[in-house]
């Protein structure tokens, strides 16, 4: 006989988890292919879920509350540093595209800037997080889990094609 846990009373508390979830810096949208579940648990069904349905949320939203994503600018060809200006439009761009692909605002959990502080509101403004100077390296950290946001134009049909002929 399998037992079942309250998710919600429908609207008042699946609404109150995502709102939790997202001020926990997890993405609601992510958990259910994360955990196993079908990717409509939000939007379908009586906001039931079964025991083993709970504890697979749970230890999903887990795993993305402790997974990085970490894109560090390093130099591996060149005995310079790369210029402050470069990083900067490396950053923007992946940010960028994450937030247009996804159609979703998209916030880094930190940004790391080797250099000395300087227009710092701006740099936070524009990530939408924490901005340290004087780091050891240079780097974008996302929330894994922000990699499993689908994007908008996806076409699993295209992107096979391509594959191939990348291949080739």
């Amino acid at each position: 006989m399998a037992r079942c846990c309250a998710v919600s009373t429908r609207d008042t508390l699946i609404n109150g988890l995502q709102a939790g979830l997202q001020a926990a810096g997890v993405d609601p949208a992510v958990l259910p292919r994360k955990s196993g579940l079908p990717l409509t648990l939000w939007s379908l069904g009586r906001g039931m879920v079964t025991t083993e349905q709970g504890f697979a949320l749970w230890r999903a939203i887990g795993e993305l509350r402790n997974e990085e994503c970490i894109l560090e600018f390093t130099r591996l060809l060149s005995r310079e540093f790369a210029p402050p200006l470069l990083i900067d439009a490396v950053f923007a761009s992946a940010l960028d595209i994450g937030r247009r692909g996804t159609g979703q605002p998209l916030h880094p959990l930190r940004v790391e800037l080797k250099r000395n502080p300087a227009h710092r509101e701006i740099y936070e403004a524009h990530y939408g997080c924490r901005v340290k100077f004087k780091a050891p390296r240079n780097a974008i950290v996302f929330r894994a889990g922000d990699l499993d946001r689908p994007f908008t134009s996806y076409n699993a049909e295209l992107l096979a094609m391509l594959w191939w002929a990348t291949r080739a």
